[in-house]
């Protein structure tokens, strides 16, 4: 071993990841390196570099070539030259790093490489004898190693594959691995298999809810001059008062009473599911969040709950609030682009918050943005107890879906849902990357783990953190409206103005389609001359057009689900150029000529909201 190496390699990986170099420390004293059941050493090529062998099995091999191990390497990482930034790789192995090395000279500045490495006692022999502070320290590369970090496999493959690349993630492996790590190998493709399938799920829901993605921006600007702005309460909250997140985990019904001891010395967040459940049992909610497009609306029923401030999205489903119409609001994110817009005009922002896929996992960034140093879970399960997912359910016979063992809270395994798992994946991601510095605490009487989180009966934290008095409804009351009442008329002029602008951006669309069928088919001909510059320049400046007016974006959601398929193909490129080029024309033709179609649909609604809000403020 090279002492120097050693601590050079260690020093790097506590640098960048702490909480992998404590794990690694642990294996290391635990002697999981004997637990490998392989022999691991430092031989010498022919040209004098150090190479790796392996005897597993009986099998002893060399996992460089005995020959120019240098050279081996550069053939191998010869095909990740050129590739696209939103392609995303995971490789069985990591060796001794020369391989990842030339891949990394020629891959480009912004590509994710994911090295995994199966055998413990290959990295520790790695890191005692390789100089690999260079790789440990490049931010394209992800290391993980089994036993020690391979959980975070699903963690970097849910924040990196997405919509628009999910059909560009590949498995490969280092040469020699395939053959001593088949198992290993499979799992990796399990890993990239599972993800693609809930990228899917997301892309369906997408395009079955395209209409809500139009309707509800729309609908919902009717409330926004009587609403609060998410960005007053950034900091509003002393630092000693802590945030309840309350989620609606069966386990809440086994310290739902303690909560009450909470009230009035904390701020106490639900998730729009179980605010009924807490009315009923006497604890009203500071705040309820609700997040989704197409929310249930028997949730909403009880009249309770329309006295209770309500953090939401600009994408919530409208007729939410219609139902609860007066109960007061808090725009707290949007991607819409007509709200940072409207709002600016009023010296707010309004951030596109993380949403991580539930209105728990939304409510929690919301609190992180807010500035909450202490947050604690209650109630957030996420696991099955054998009769619910949800407390106050009726009894289901069986978890709906796969059944997942995770980490328990409490136990050692809890079994989870597949909807379930993706949320534990991003708070412990979440965690890791945003909560330094931060208390999260999770009081969940049950359910799964997660990390990042110090486990705590609810009564505990209650005793230690929630000493001083605090009344969210006083905040809030001292929080001016959006729109001040005396520019209110100046408000909806505004937005009838950006109404007018439906019909111009159609204007745009249908010259756009126009031209992109002239380009396309001068591309097929092969004719790059004189025209197709000159209409190629026309169609760049009706493109920036039409994206610099804010009202576009309800063009573009009105064809989600085309354009779903546009952004996944873009990304595609030919090789051959002017196939490339014919290849893009058509999928803008594809976009324009359904945009052209959506002017109706769109004015119809927008009318519609208008005609609501005058009535509203009265004007």
């Amino acid at each position: 071993m090279n002492q120097e190496i050693f601590s050079n390699n260690l020093a790097a990986i506590e640098k960048r990841a702490p909480e992998f170099y404590e794990n690694l420390l642990k294996s290391i004293e635990n002697n999981l390196k004997n637990e490998d059941m392989i022999s691991v050493s430092v031989e010498i090529a022919n040209n004098g570099s150090s190479i790796l062998a392996v005897e597993k099995d009986g099998y002893f091999t060399c996992m460089n070539s005995t020959y120019n191990p240098e050279m081996e390497a550069y053939k191998y990482a010869l095909q990740y030259e050129g590739l696209q930034n939103t392609m995303v790789y995971l490789i069985l192995g990591f060796g001794n790093g020369m391989a990842a090395r030339q891949i990394m000279k020629h891959a480009s500045d912004n590509l994710l490489i994911m090295f995994y490495e199966p055998s413990f006692s290959i990295f520790l022999t790695v890191l005692e004898n390789f100089d690999i502070v260079d790789l440990i320290e490049d931010e394209r590369v992800a290391i993980f190693v089994k036993g020690i970090n391979e959980h975070r496999i699903a963690l970097y493959l849910n924040a990196n594959v997405q919509r628009d690349n999910f059909e560009m993630v590949y498995l490969d492996f280092l040469p020699r691995y395939r053959k001593l790590y088949r198992e290993e190998l499979e799992w990796c493709r399990y890993q990239i298999i599972e993800r693609k399938k809930m990228v899917k799920l997301e892309i369906n829901t997408i395009k079955r809810g395209r209409r809500h993605f139009l309707e509800n921006p729309i609908y919902n600007l009717e409330y926004v001059m009587d609403a609060k702005a998410g960005d007053d309460f950034v900091d509003s909250f002393s630092k000693d008062i802590p945030a309840f997140l309350v989620a609606a985990g069966p386990s809440l019904e086994k310290n739902i009473e303690v909560l009450k001891q909470a009230k009035g010395r904390s701020l106490i967040v639900a998730v729009d599911r179980v605010a009924p459940y807490m009315l009923n049992h006497g604890v009203a909610p500071d705040l309820i969040v609700t997040v989704d497009f197409h929310k249930e609306l028997s949730l909403f029923t009880d009249e309770r709950l329309k006295t209770i401030p309500y953090a939401i999205i600009t994408d919530v489903n409208y007729r939410v609030l219609r139902q609860i119409d007066g109960a007061p609001l808090i725009y707290c994110a949007s991607d819409t682009n007509l709200y940072a817009e409207f709002l600016g005009r009023y010296n707010h922002t309004i951030q596109n918050l993380p949403a991580g896929g539930s209105v728990a996992t939304f409510a929690f960034g919301l609190l992180d943005y807010w500035g909450f140093e202490t947050i604690v879970f209650v109630g957030q399960d996420l696991a099955w107890n054998e009769t619910q997912c949800h407390v106050g359910e009726a009894t289901r016979g069986s978890m709906y879906g796969k059944s997942i063992p995770v980490e328990g809270n409490l136990e050692e395994t809890v079994y989870t849902t597949e909807d379930f798992y993706s949320y534990i994946q991003y708070f412990n991601l979440y965690i890791e990357h945003e909560c330094a510095g931060k208390t999260i605490i999770n009081a969940t009487e049950g359910g799964a783990r997660i990390e990042g989180t110090r486990v705590m009966p609810l009564q505990q934290v209650v005793n230690e953190y929630c000493k001083n008095e605090f009344c969210f409804e006083e905040l809030f009351l001292q929080t001016a409206p959006i729109v001040p009442m005396a520019q209110r008329q100046e408000a909806y002029d505004f937005l009838r103005t950006k109404g007018a602008s439906i019909k111009s951006l159609a204007k745009l669309i249908k010259e756009g389609a126009s031209l992109t069928s002239r380009l396309l088919t001068l591309s097929e001909r092969n004719d790059f001359g004189k025209e197709f510059k000159t209409l190629n320049q026309k169609l760049s400046s009706i493109s920036e057009r039409f994206d610099n007016n804010s009202m576009s974006e309800f063009y573009n959601k009105s064809i989600a689900d085309d354009e779903i398929d546009v952004m996944m193909d873009l990304y595609a490129v030919d090789s051959d150029l002017n196939n490339e080029t014919i290849r893009l024309y058509k999928k803008l033709e594809i976009a324009y000529n359904s945009m052209k179609d959506r002017e109706e649909e769109i004015e119809q609604i927008y009318d519609e909201m208008m005609a609501r809000l005058k009535k509203r403020i009265e004007i």
